[in-house]
């Protein structure tokens, strides 16, 4: 894969539009990224990286933070790239999403992020993810993998050059995928501890259950098999016993029986006595009540004619009920015309009020009105006089506008002149070189003319057979393309010089003509005046005028406001005046009505015993509640009489029924049965506790003897799982017992470690002369910690092999970089043979001396023959003079950055 064209738009420092033609430099060699720090050399790695994959490079960017914060607002965020793969040509567009201003309206709207991807047969494909998974396909790697491959930042590889173990196996994880080695560890490690816990849990609920049985003292000294022997033999006694048992209680629950049938004949005998006796007194009782009952009823007999009269008194009140009701009504109509006459009254005082009011409010209107008739001719003047004002301030701000402006135009003219003597000393320079190399080149063609002639031989240019002193040969002169190249450069500098002087020559110009206006406006305007002390008495005069149109403007209101309600105030004036008039007659109306009123009142008053249907009411109540408690009376002493009569027969009846019932049955020993009952409950509730306890034992000993088997059946297979898993999570791992602590997914790491090892030491033996080589450290300093992913370096020139940490800073640089080369082999390999034309290393080159640049140069160079093209991001400036295909990034004084290519 080779970028041929790469475009930015309001991209990272990128505030507009950058267009950066990477055909230009070729396909294959070295090419250096270079610039301030800070200015974005990083970010065109990173736009490339967004444009396949629609992320960029690196854990600490965020796709949602790439749009320029010094764009403008209107332009859009965006990165088109143009790239070639296997001879076909492929064009893909990506933009994040960010805030842009709506096409209507100045509120800001969303821009969702969109890509779309042109392939050769002019297939598109669009949409974020789509567009991905087909990059995906088309170059053979994601975007982690395009990263690791296709950037060497060096920061990262001298992490992993001196990284442990531990830290290496997290590395190598997410570049090879060993995570699944990982998770099978873990697993294992899970399920082996899971099993561990299984049997243990197993024996303990063994031992819980043998703590369950009962009759077993001395279980904790038994073993699981006794323990079930034991508990085998209690059962089968326990049985033999509670059979017994049961059937003793079944004969003491039939000479209970019988017992319990004798005591309720003794107890039935017992009953009937008491009842006899009780029955006889209560008839002797009754006997005597029954008299006292007759003369009760006979004296409410008695009281017949006094309901009698009550009745009559209440039906004569009823009868005067409705003449109550028309009471009621005169009582309402008199109320209601004493009320009729009192607000009619309050209504005539109020109208007298407000009428006099009226005519003394009337009068001091039609005053005011006279006071503001010159308001509207007021008005006219002061906006003549504001409208002057006005003009001479928009006048005055207008000078001091073009005055600051004339300021601008005068810097403007300033640099403008700057400028020009720059590219005007730049122009000698141009001129002098081109001079130099023009005469030495022209030496050297003389020379190249002498170094032919022959004494005797006649000279092409002049015939002389003689050569006294014949042109040397220049061997420093330029080459022909050498002084073309000074040529357009002298004519370039000339074009620039030229340029610049046309363009400071039309700013003086400009600005000593608008010097010229403002002095002729300044003379005509202000005088000898200050131009800021005219503007600020302006506002002091306008402000004074604004208030006083304020308030003319008030006036004139207040003059309209009296004109509209002036005809409004004296119909009002009229409509009371009538209103008082009619109010007057209806007060002599209601006087008359109310005389009539309060005359028939008194007259009904008179008629009727009570002040009113209420009291009428609650005296025809009291009399039916007299009635009523009468009539109960003689009710009760009726129905108590009869009760007593009807109680007095049932007793004789029953008394003659239990006297039979005593003279047919026998009497007993009643303590006797009782004492034998106890005797039996006692024996029968020993019974059946014993019962129970044998019951309660023969159960708890059969549920821990089947819960026991079961238990030692699971423990034997759970324990043979145990065995080989835990075997097999300690061998995955590394966590045998005097043995290396290497780990399976550490295992599989190793394998590809050697692999990149081999790779890096094909570069490191060259960038270091042949003096280091880097080897996988084979045996574990101890057997404790984990191992296996140690690196050491093997010194050529003394033998020895160390530890990497003991480089200097410059071998650790050329280490770490032989080392992400390797990686990046590994990786490229890994994913099927994949083409990547083009690679960037970033940084790291300043802290090498000359002998280890010159050999990492030469790694590099190496690196970048055949097809491939590599690309140094750096700012070192030996690289400048070394490197000549260069993208220079700088940053501009308005805040942004721009790049450029220099081939």
């Amino acid at each position: 894969m080779r970028p041929l064209k790469l475009t930015l738009s309001a991209f990272g420092p990128y505030s507009g539009r950058a267009e950066l033609d990477l055909d230009k430099l070729g396909t294959s060699g070295l090419y250096l990224i270079t610039g301030d720090t800070g200015a974005g050399k990083t970010t065109i790695f990173d736009a490339i990286v967004y444009a396949l994959y629609g992320e960029p490079s690196g854990e600490r960017r965020d796709a949602g933070m790439l749009r320029s914060k010094y764009a403008d607002a209107e332009t859009p965020t965006e990165v088109e790239l143009v790239f070639a793969y296997r001879d076909k040509t492929y064009t893909v567009r990506r933009n994040p999403e960010y805030e842009r201003p709506s096409k209507r309206g100045g509120k800001m709207v969303v821009q969702k992020a969109d890509a779309e991807l042109i392939c050769p047969d002019g297939r598109i494909v669009t949409k974020s993810r789509e567009v991905t998974n087909a990059i995906t396909e088309i170059v053979g790697v994601t975007a982690e993998q395009f990263s690791r491959i296709a950037m060497i930042a060096q920061g990262e590889f001298l992490k992993l050059l001196i990284a442990p173990t531990d830290e290496r196996k997290a590395i190598f994880r997410k570049l090879f995928n060993t995570g699944l080695y990982q998770n099978l560890q873990e697993k294992l490690k899970a399920e082996s501890v899971s099993l561990g816990q299984g049997c243990e849990g197993l024996r303990s609920s063994i031992r819980q259950y043998a703590s369950m049985a009962r009759g077993i003292a001395d279980w904790e000294g038994m073993t699981t098999d006794e323990i079930m022997c034991a508990l085998e033999d209690l059962i089968l006694a326990d049985e033999c016993k509670q059979l017994g048992c049961t059937d003793e209680i079944a004969a003491t629950e039939d000479l209970l029986a019988d017992t319990d049938i004798l005591i309720g004949q003794a107890a039935q005998r017992r009953q009937a006595a008491e009842s006899l006796k009780e029955a006889e007194n209560q008839l002797q009782a009754d006997k005597e009540k029954i008299v006292l009952l007759r003369h009760e009823l006979e004296q409410q007999e008695s009281l017949a004619p006094q309901r009698e009269e009550m009745a009559a008194q209440i039906v004569t009140a009823n009868n005067q009920l409705p003449e109550y009701d028309e009471l009621e009504k005169l009582k309402k109509l008199a109320a209601d015309h004493r009320q009729t006459q009192t607000d009619l009254e309050e209504k005539l005082g109020e109208l007298n009020t407000a009428i006099d009011c009226q005519r003394e409010k009337h009068a001091a209107t039609l005053l005011e009105a006279q006071a503001l008739e010159s308001a509207p001719q007021q008005m006219e003047k002061l906006k003549n006089q504001r409208e002057k004002i006005c003009e001479r301030g928009k006048k005055l701000r207008e000078y001091i506008d073009r005055l600051a402006k004339l300021a601008e135009l005068n810097k403007s003219r300033e640099e403008a002149q700057g400028e020009y003597l720059a590219a005007a000393k730049e122009l000698a320079e141009a001129e002098e070189s081109f001079s130099r190399k023009n005469k030495a080149f022209l030496d050297a063609q003389a020379g190249i003319l002498a170094s032919s002639l022959a004494e005797g031989e006649p000279c092409p240019v002049c015939g002389s057979e003689h050569h006294p002193a014949p042109a040397q040969m220049c061997f420093e002169a330029p080459t022909e393309a050498e002084l073309e190249k000074a040529k357009e450069k002298a004519q370039k500098c000339q074009n620039k010089a030229s340029n610049a002087s046309a363009k400071a020559g039309e700013l003086a110009g400009k600005a000593d003509a608008e010097h010229a206006q403002l002095e002729d406006i300044r003379i005509e305007l202000l005088g000898d005046k200050d131009a800021n002390a005219e503007i600020m008495a302006a506002r002091e005069e306008l402000k004074k005028t604004d208030d006083d149109i304020k308030k003319t403007n008030e006036k004139i209101l207040r003059l309209a406001e009296i004109k509209k309600t002036m005809p409004e105030a004296e119909q009002k004036l009229r409509n009371d005046e009538q209103a008082l008039t009619k109010c007057s007659g209806d007060l002599a109306l209601t006087k008359e009505r109310l005389s009539t009123a309060e005359k028939a009142l008194l007259e009904l008053s008179q008629k009727l015993g009570h002040a009113g249907k209420q009291q009428a009411e609650a005296a025809i109540k009291v009399l039916e509640e007299q009635k009523s408690a009468m009539d109960a009376a003689l009710e009760k002493a009726r129905k108590d009489y009869e009760a007593v009569s009807g109680n007095i027969a049932a007793l004789e009846g029953s008394i003659k029924a239990l006297a039979e019932q005593l003279s047919s049955t026998e009497a007993t020993d009643a303590e006797a049965l009782a004492g034998r009952r106890k005797a039996l409950v006692l024996k029968k509730a020993e019974l059946t506790q014993q019962n129970t306890e044998l019951i309660t034992r023969l159960d708890s000993n059969k549920t821990a003897l089947e819960n026991i088997r079961s238990g030692s059946r699971e423990l034997i297979e759970l324990e043979k799982r145990y065995v080989w898993v835990r075997s097999l999570s300690q061998t995955a791992n590394g966590a045998l017992k005097d043995k290396e602590k290497v780990m399976l997914e550490t295992y599989v790491q190793m394998s590809f470690f050697d692999r990149i090892i081999r790779r890096a030491n094909t570069r490191f033996m060259v960038m270091s002369g042949g003096q280091y080589e880097l080897k996988r450290r084979i045996e574990a300093d101890n057997n404790r910690s984990q191992s296996g992913l140690e690196l050491d370096v093997i010194d050529h020139y003394n033998g020895s092999v160390r530890s990497v940490k003991s480089l200097s800073g410059g071998e650790s640089f050329i280490a770490s970089l032989a080392l992400a080369l390797g990686l990046s082999d590994e990786i490229q390999s890994s994913a099927g043979g994949i083409r990547l034309d083009t690679m960037f290393v970033d940084e790291g080159f300043g802290s090498l001396d000359e002998d280890t640049l010159d050999q990492a140069m030469a790694a590099l160079c190496d690196l970048s023959t055949g097809q491939r093209l590599v690309g140094m991001i750096s700012h070192v400036s030996e690289l400048r003079a070394r490197i000549d295909k260069q993208i220079i990034v700088k940053k501009d004084r308005s805040g942004g950055s721009r790049a450029e290519i220099v081939v």
